[in-house]
């Protein structure tokens, strides 16, 4: 796929505003050019619609957008697009999916929506998650229109997040970076005709507000020159917050030394944007973290995917997990990720600390990836010969830790654990003994711009903002999954959302 950045952009920007009144697909080619930088007065150039942000939600709208006949102005601040999708799974979940339907599994969208509501505890906007759950599939089936292939052996229960009572789950082939690549070659293909203009390297800074509507978008480029773009309509699809760390101190200061895997770029420029504009923010209190990781690189306050100590629930016998506090938090054996995560909402800087023994490492495959780099280094994985001693390594009060090994120790002599029910139990006894240094995750941020169904802001009265509309984790991502992380719906709903929100801006100006 092309990679479009700031210099390609100056030669390649359309001009004046066009009327919406061509007919979709019609060929929009021949706009004047534009010269000169970007920060000269009146060179910021202007478009049918801007799209802020080239993940899935905004590759979805600015795709849908120019196959609807708007001239598409698409803005992101890194020099090639793909988001927080470049590190992220594939999964997606929908309802009557066609892989569902060829295994014969049964399910509706209002079963998604009732047990996604579950997994939530209820917060979710029940207006926008039913306009996800059945809206998916249909989304899921344009996505293979146009290349997406998803794995074969599509739906599947998703263990990472709570289960469906059904496998609901497909996957695309090579996970986030797949839809990215398909998508990247249909955007290349509507540049090609002239329906859509990528300006990279370009970070939008302020909208542009006239008696009451969003009229365009005010840019700033790689080397600090600025411009607006005038635009009919703006939609934010420019991720969360979750790597900035000042943003997550103030919304969510429990979480605020929780590392992060979110993009270095998810640094909620769209939500100040939008709140600078008057739109209401919701949910600013909600953040689920993910169980959990280990820093990667060190130093950084970040962890990567082969960073995830996720793996030890289910394949490392023998294990405990304490707080800072030296005390045990959760039934480590539990099914259920929500368990585990909000657990880690109870304990101090949802810090974790697994720990076992010599003879649960010589039993198991080893708990994390690069396990023994890691032994050797020091940081992420402590040994020592005593429980004391590995209290004194990890920073936790020595005798509140030894008192948490031996009370754990007596309930395996007695057969029942009597804090936390777990049912496998395995002495913690045989020196040297080993901690890994791990924490709550941040992959996504629940809080964000109040929308409708149509993807409109709105103030906090619930006036939509004329010309505003917000999709995918810009919205915040408890507008449809509530107090929960639920599986294949992170993907799934930004490419929902951004495709509605470019169905709604075209539809919107035209009449």
């Amino acid at each position: 796929m092309s990679e479009i950045t700031r210099r390609d952009f100056f030669t390649r920007a359309a001009g004046a505003v066009a009327a919406f009144g061509f007919a979709a697909g019609e060929s929009v080619q021949g706009a004047a050019r534009l010269g000169g930088r970007m920060g000269r007065a009146g060179q910021g150039g202007a478009a049918d619609l801007v799209v802020v942000g080239g993940g899935l939600a905004g590759l979805a709208a600015a795709i849908t957008a120019a196959d609807l006949g708007a001239r598409v102005r698409l803005v992101d601040k890194r020099y090639k697009i793909g988001g927080t999708a470049m590190g992220a799974g594939g999964s997606f979940s929908a309802a009557g999916s066609r892989q569902q339907k060829a295994r014969n599994i049964q399910d509706s969208p209002d079963l998604h929506f009732q047990e996604a509501n579950r997994i939530g505890r209820g917060r979710a906007d029940p207006a926008l998650l039913r306009l996800y759950t059945e809206q998916a599939a249909p989304t899921q089936a344009w996505l293979e229109s146009l290349g997406v292939e998803f794995d074969p052996k599509s739906p599947r229960f998703a263990p990472e997040h709570e289960l469906y009572s059904v496998p609901r789950t497909s996957d695309a082939k090579g996970g986030g970076p797949g839809y990215i690549q398909v998508l990247g070659r249909q955007l290349d293909r509507r540049i090609a005709d002239g329906r859509v203009t990528l300006a990279g390297e370009t970070t939008g800074t302020e909208l542009v507000v006239r008696q009451g509507r969003v009229v365009g978008l005010r840019v700033t480029d790689d080397e600090g020159a600025g411009a607006a773009i005038d635009a009919r309509a703006v939609i934010l699809a420019c991720g969360g917050y979750g790597a900035n760390r000042a943003m997550v101190t103030r919304y969510n200061p429990s979480l605020a030394r929780a590392l992060t895997i979110a993009s270095k770029y998810a640094t909620g420029d769209g939500i100040r944007m939008a709140e600078a504009a008057g739109a209401a923010l919701i949910n600013m209190d909600l953040l689920v973290p993910y169980f959990a990781g280990v820093e990667n690189p060190l130093g950084s306050g970040r962890t990567m995917m082969n960073s995830l100590i996720s793996t030890i629930v289910p394949f490392f016998r023998g294990d405990i997990w304490v707080s800072r506090e030296g005390t045990r938090f959760v039934n480590e054996d539990s099914p259920s990720p929500d368990e585990r995560e909000r657990a880690l909402r109870g304990i101090p800087d949802a810090a974790v600390f697994a720990l076992f023994d010599e003879a649960m490492l010589k039993a198991n495959k080893p708990p994390l990836a690069s396990f023994d780099a890691h032994l050797a280094a020091g940081r992420v994985v402590k040994r020592a010969g005593t429980i004391a001693e590995l209290a004194g390594a990890i920073g936790v009060p020595a005798a509140r830790l030894v008192q948490t090994i031996d009370t754990y120790n007596g309930y395996v002599e007695a057969g029942r654990d009597a804090d936390f029910g777990r049912k496998d139990l395995i002495r913690i006894a045989q020196p040297p003994f080993y901690a890994i240094v791990a924490s709550g995750v941040i992959f996504m941020t629940g809080g964000g711009v109040k929308t409708t169904t149509k993807m409109e802001a709105v103030r906090s009265s619930g006036e939509p903002i004329a010309g505003l509309y917000a999709a995918g984790e810009v919205q915040g991502a408890a507008q449809w999954m509530g107090d929960g992380l639920m599986g294949g719906a992170g993907n799934g709903a930004a490419l929902v959302y951004g495709k509605l929100a470019a169905e709604a801006a075209v539809a919107a100006a035209r009449a």
